[in-house]
């Protein structure tokens, strides 16, 4: 699958990795993330516990002076730090010529683990856990919670007499320490049993890429499993004979192996789901469904249902909308990536003895459900379907194209949205609608690619949306197919067609502000930082987005960012006070919008990077959707600086200045500064290129230019300095490293103007009036940049043309035609009346007033 290669590759670049990221220069052009001191977590030990139970869990990661706290998304769960003890020196065997001085403070004992324990009532799944000492609160890592009893891994276990013996129906919390560390582990099976050997590791954040193989005594391979999604492994196979089986598990083509490269295998007979049909439902609705995987209750095999060569069970049972509707992205269970953001969705599961079954995600609809039918494999049997409706389908045989076809009127505007791999589908989809004639293609949709995106990760291999405009009455049609379907087929590769009028709307995603790596909301005292705020408009809309914060640490505040109609990416700034207290919180961000005259808000989704990354390589992050962003006021600012810019609004086309004024508050600062705009478009301010300010100078200029083609409105520039200064962890510390330390800057606010907000015509200019009579000249507009409001006219009439009046007139609101009363004297004598100047006046904003000008004539006859 496309999506697994583009995994690996990411995966690959990781072990290119630095986690220390000194800079002794910096170059024009590079943008680094802080080099500061920051908690970081990469990995906890294990990464999961069962529920109503207490388990130690061990923490690797970077700047972890003075841990104090285990922080879980779900409040439920606890963590109690477990100290070194501290030995008391014996008093008998104290030396007598240190007794005249003074004791030693005590050193203060280390932290080794925490003390975790997750009540009984604990949603299974994942949730996030984070960590937090002197250099603040960590990024988050995910910590599985299931209801099996759980060991860790025991070495030596690296070869079959060494396999550690294990039970059916058990978690092994694993790591593949080194790139050749190969884990054996040794099971009994029951003739008939299905055991499956589950084994979790991009889901839980880490970077091992597991190959999974389950042999007999006689060393026969029986089942081998790699890649089943993203990086998580599930093998599977029937007990043929009583007796003893060896699981095995290793790094695939053994290229790495560190404590980062961990894993959890759940092994046993409990149930597990591969996919359910339908995977939607109306909210408030249950409807029944039919389940396909692996020991499920009441489940058959079917013999048509396959994958990786595996047949797999159907079963039947409810699949019921809660009463909640679908989950907030916090409540979810299961590991949510970039690609997944706009779902609306809750997360079914089964039971049987053995234990619960993973989650799979179903979606909520607003539109009526239909099913897909099998024989509709060619145009010619295309399955009628009315619009507006969601079809869940699957590519369920070789070769397999699913052909639709619908009724529509001309000028109806429908939006056609086909998604696969936000729901978790295997399958790699394309999306062609047809005309009328049924051989003409309208469209053909396949990967939606970002690739300047990189930070965030959305790339997807879904094709999205397409706003189809229905040219005349008649019957269309709309294929769906997968580009892998010669191979890879089945219940896996579900889809879901979604028809229906269009309906503006928009997703916002927030990040923290470090570009290549795991960070978090950190706001230092007198200074600010900034969230990278991606909004993802859909079905067409164009407006501005109004984003907020609430429920920030106390002494910060947030500069209220509007993102213009023409951007998708934006930052919004958060302010600490001088004397802010060292506190955090989980802020809420929201964005609001006026959609079709009416406000509509929607929370920000947090994101984050999972692994560091080599800066401005390009490399695409492996990004996670977060159960929350933390915001924290930690440390001093050092370095303030302050923009000012000449002008304050800018004509399209015409060009400004910015003026940077710096004050830095540290003697170690003695580097050259890099002043550098962050989110703007291409060829605005400095066509968003560094300026270098020299060390011993405190201001530099930096130019704006608003291309002719710039979208008019607000927007709020946001300039970003990094140097390098002498920094010592210890305070007392003499050997100082020189680290990359970043400030931003107060935004600034600039207006670009729009230089018409319309394209005018006279459709009768030298209209022909007879002396003593009225006429009218006939004015047309072409609305531009969405303006819908009035524009005035005004007409100046040439002191040579007498004996003629033109009446002011006007365009209403978002009318497109207007008349000027032509009235001739009786007097007047015949002839043209040339260039009449024509003034139309709009108000963009409802503050500036924007003209255009355009000339006329007049003929006056008798």
């Amino acid at each position: 699958m496309k999506q697994y290669a583009l995994f690996l590759i990411r995966i690959c670049a990781l072990g290119l990795i630095a986690l220390v990221f000194i800079q002794p220069d910096i170059t024009i052009g590079q943008m680094l993330d802080s080099a500061m001191p920051q908690t970081r977590l990469l990995s906890v030990s294990p990464a999961g516990a069962k529920v109503g139970t207490t388990v130690e869990v061990l923490f690797a990661g970077t700047d972890l002076e003075g841990l104090e706290k285990m922080i879980f998304s779900h409040p439920g769960i606890k963590a109690e730090p477990v100290f070194e003890e501290v030995k008391k020196e014996d008093p008998k065997k104290a030396d007598p010529k240190k007794s005249d001085k003074a004791p030693a403070p005590p050193a203060a004992p280390k932290l080794l683990k925490f003390k975790v324990t997750v009540p009984a009532d604990t949603p299974l799944g994942i949730h996030d856990v984070r960590i937090s000492g002197k250099a603040g609160i960590s990024n988050s890592r995910a910590f599985q919670v299931t209801d099996l009893n759980e060991i860790n891994e025991k070495e030596p276990n690296n070869d079959i007499p060494e396999a550690q013996k294990i039970e059916i129906n058990t978690v092994v919390n694993g790591v593949i320490s080194a790139p050749t560390d190969v884990d054996f582990f040794s099971i009994k099976g029951k003739k008939g049993q299905r055991i499956l050997a589950s084994c979790l590791a991009s889901s839980l954040d880490s970077k091992c890429n597991p190959l999974v193989e389950i042999f007999d005594t006689e060393d026969r391979l029986l089942s081998s499993s790699k890649n089943y999604d993203a990086n998580d492994a599930l093998a599977d196979f029937t007990v043929p004979n009583d007796g003893d089986y060896i699981i095995r598990v290793c790094q695939f083509t053994y290229n790495a192996g560190s404590a980062e490269h961990f894993y959890r295998l759940m092994v046993g007979t409990f149930p597990w789901i591969d996919a359910v049909f339908p995977n939607a439902v109306v909210n408030g609705q249950t409807v029944p469904a039919t389940y396909y995987g692996r020991n499920l209750p009441g489940g058959v095999l079917d013999p048509s249902q396959k994958t990786d060569g595996i047949i797999l069970e159907k079963a039947n049972a409810p699949l019921a909308c809660p009463t909640t509707g679908a989950l907030s992205y916090s409540k979810y269970t299961t590991k949510i990536s970039p690609q997944m953001l706009w779902n609306k969705a809750f997360e079914p599961r089964l039971k049987t003895a053995s234990g619960s079954s993973n989650a799979v995600l179903a979606t909520v609809s607003d539109v009526p459900v239909v099913l897909e039918k099998d024989d509709n494999d060619t145009i010619a049997k295309a399955q009628k379907i009315t619009a507006p409706c969601l079809v869940c389908g699957k590519i369920d045989k070789r070769g397999d194209k699913d052909w639709y076809s619908f009724s529509a009127k001309k000028s109806e505007k429908i939006s056609i949205k086909l998604a696969g791999e936000s729901l978790g589908s295997q399958a790699d989809l394309f999306l062609r609608v047809v005309g009328k004639d049924g051989k003409t293609a309208v469209t053909e949709l396949d990967d939606k690619q970002d690739p300047l995106n990189i930070k965030l990760g959305s790339n997807t291999t879904d094709p999205g949306s397409y706003l189809f405009n229905v040219p005349e009455d008649g019957d269309y049609s709309v294929l769906v197919g997968s580009r892998q379907s010669s191979n890879l087929f089945g219940a896996r590769h579900h889809y879901q067609l979604r028809l229906a009028p269009p309906a503006e709307d928009f997703t916002l995603v927030v990040m923290p502000s470090s570009n290549f790596r795991p960070d978090v909301l950190t706001i230092p005292k007198g200074g600010m930082n900034y969230l990278s705020v991606f909004a993802f408009r859909e079905e067409g809309f164009k407006g501005d987005i109004v984003v907020t914060a609430e429920g920030l640490p106390a002494g910060t505040k947030a500069e209220t960012l509007t993102i213009n109609e023409s951007l998708n990416r934006a930052s919004l700034v958060i302010l600490g006070e001088e004397n802010a207290a060292e506190t955090a919180s989980i802020p809420k961000i929201t964005g609001t919008a006026t959609v079709n005259g009416k406000k509509i808000t929607r929370e920000a989704i947090p994101v984050s990077i999972v692994w560091p990354l080599v800066a401005n390589q390009n490399i695409v992050a492996i990004s996670r959707v977060d159960r929350g962003i933390v915001a924290e006021v930690r440390d001093k600012n050092f370095l303030n600086m302050k923009a000012t810019i000449d002008k304050n609004k800018i004509v399209q086309g015409d060009k400004g200045t910015i003026k940077v004024v710096i004050v830095k508050r540290d003697p170690e600062m003695k580097a050259a500064i890099l002043i550098e705009p962050v989110d703007l478009p291409a060829n605005f301010v400095n066509n968003n290129k560094a300026i270098s300010i020299a060390p011993a100078a405190n201001d530099g200029t930096i130019p704006v230019t608003v291309p002719v083609t710039q979208a008019p409105g607000v927007y709020s520039i946001l300039l970003r300095g990094q140097t390098n200064l002498g920094f010592a962890k210890d305070a007392a510390g003499k050997q100082k490293a020189a680290v990359n330390i970043v400030s931003v800057i107060t935004p600034l606010e600039l207006t670009v103007l729009p230089k018409a907000l319309g394209e005018f015509s006279v459709t009768n200019t030298g209209v022909q009036v007879k002396a003593g009579a009225e006429g009218k000249l006939e004015l047309k507009v072409k609305r531009l940049h969405n303006y819908e409001g009035t524009y005035k006219v005004e007409v100046v009439i040439p002191a040579n043309a007498k004996g003629i009046v033109l009446e002011p007139s006007e365009f209403a609101i978002n009318s497109e035609a207007t008349l000027i009363k032509v009235k001739v004297a009786a007097d007047a004598m015949p002839g043209p009346r040339n260039d009449i100047v024509l003034k139309f006046k709009g108000m963009f904003l409802g503050k500036d007033e924007i003209i255009a000008e355009l000339k006329a004539n007049v003929s006056v006859v008798k």
